[in-house]
């Protein structure tokens, strides 16, 4: 069996921040990132303050 490096991340507003955070999940050796869309926050209730907290500057899955 063969190992595969995954990370899933929230990513609300692209900043420094986050693409440091990439950048060194990649030096790490991470294969694949998913990231979580609006869609996914809106199907789960208990996720649901994320989406409130964060909907005003929130960009959109194709901007990010």
């Amino acid at each position: 069996m063969t190992s595969h490096s995954v990370s899933i991340a929230y990513i609300p507003v692209l900043h420094r921040g986050y693409i440091d955070f990439v950048k060194k999940l990649e030096e790490e050796g991470l294969e694949t990132l998913y990231i979580i869309g609006d869609d996914l926050l809106a199907s789960h209730e208990e996720l649901d303050y994320i989406n409130r907290k964060d909907r005003l500057r929130a960009l959109t899955q194709s901007e990010i």
